[in-house]
């Protein structure tokens, strides 16, 4: 049904570049740009559902890198800006006294700026990252230490398929690094918690999980004794203080940490697991963060645990 849609928008669009050619290159009117702007919108139309119908899609984690031993990705805006102040030495020598003139010296004055950019970006985006944890609410990333409140948890259901564990693993991945969460856990349709990643609530014996499957098991019976555990149906709770979260008593929640300040928690339409996802900041997961967590709870939801 897509591939003739598309098909007879085409046509169209070809039909009306023949008329208006046959008008001997007179502007096109109005209507026809119009028509123009409607066509393509229909094929871009076209081409992103056949995009979201096809079932190969895989989880993405937005990291650029370069993948050389020679050269620390850190590195490369330094690397930069010794060639551009190398660049800027050489057309100064090379360009001569008599050339010299007000618009060469304020070019010049402009590339040393961004030269000196290139060269500090690194070391002020190494003093932001370090002070990231200092954000609001105490910062976001999963804490890899263990102290009386949390505890660092990577469990994954033994039992699930290779393709299964794959997914469960790169998308509890791909939440701790590309959004603002400490922690995640997904929870399928028979409330068994499936994945549990990053920062969780110490047991209050304040012992360590023995092993991953006491965790999950643990991390279970938590999310079934919840608020979340007797909801049904479709649900999108975002609690985004710790005045709302104490108000609705997720503070109660034994597998969410005691200094969380954040928590997202979905069941979206045509899903029955859950994935709930918490941060250490207030205001942690915006609009965009929201919508691909509800995404993301739709790709687990595909594969069978039982």
């Amino acid at each position: 049904m897509a591939t003739k849609a598309t098909t007879t928008v085409r046509a169209t669009f070809k039909a009306t570049n023949r008329r208006d050619r046959g008008c001997g290159g007179v502007a096109k009117t109005e209507q026809s740009r119009r028509r123009e702007q409607i066509t393509r919108t229909s094929i871009r139309t076209s081409t992103r559902l056949r995009a979201l119908e096809s079932d190969e899609d895989e989880f993405a984690v937005f990291r650029f890198t370069l993948g050389s031993d020679v050269l620390s990705d850190d590195d490369v805006p330094r690397a930069v800006g010794a060639l551009g102040g190398l660049a800027l030495c050489a057309n100064g020598a090379t360009s001569g006294a008599a050339a010299a003139g007000d618009a060469l010296a304020r070019s010049e004055i402009i590339g040393a700026m961004l030269v000196l950019g290139c060269l500090i970006a690194p070391t002020i985006g190494a003093y932001v990252k370090r002070n990231e944890d200092g954000a609001i609410g105490g910062g976001g990333r999963a804490d890899s230490g263990d102290d009386a409140s949390g505890s660092s948890t990577f469990a994954l259901d033994e039992r699930a398929s290779e393709r299964a564990s794959e997914d469960l693993a790169w998308a509890s991945y791909a939440v701790l690094t590309n959004t603002l969460a400490c922690g995640v856990m997904y929870v399928d349709a028979d409330g068994v918690a499936r994945v549990a990643r990053g920062r969780l609530r110490s047991r209050s014996d304040g012992r360590l999980d023995e092993s991953k499957s006491e965790a999950l098991a643990r991390a279970t019976s938590a999310f079934a004794a919840s608020s979340l555990g007797r909801e049904g149906g479709t649900f999108d709770t975002y609690l985004s203080s710790r005045r709302e979260i104490d108000k609705e008593g997720a503070n109660e929640w034994e597998f969410l940490p005691p200094d969380a300040e954040c928590v997202f928690a979905c069941r979206p339409a045509d899903a029955k697991g859950v994935v709930v996802a918490w941060s250490l900041s207030a205001r942690a997961f915006g609009k965009k963060d929201r919508a691909w967590l509800d995404a993301l709870a739709l790709k687990l939801d595909r594969h069978s645990f039982s």
